[in-house]
């Protein structure tokens, strides 16, 4: 559910952020890599990426915090 979540942010909030590149890093859980990386590399990557996850229960929604210097870790990874 939290990677649906964050799929959806993907989608919506991305194109919006072109010329950021920590929307390269967002964008991963989109991309068709996505489904080679191994389990553990697919945790990682969800932990630099997500600062914060909250859960309503009484509406079954997910809260997603981005976490920034995460985000900016992961992002001279990609780019080498």
């Amino acid at each position: 559910a939290v990677l649906d979540s964050l799929r959806n942010m993907a989608k919506d909030a991305v194109p919006n952020m072109a010329d950021d590149p920590t929307a390269d890093c967002i964008r991963i859980v989109n991309d068709s890599v996505w489904d080679t990386l191994f389990p553990q590399e697919k945790r990682r990557i969800l932990r630099l990426i997500l600062k914060e996850v909250d859960y309503d229960a009484k509406t079954g929604a997910f809260g997603l915090t981005l976490s920034e210097n995460g985000m900016r870790f992961l992002n001279r990874q990609i780019q080498g």
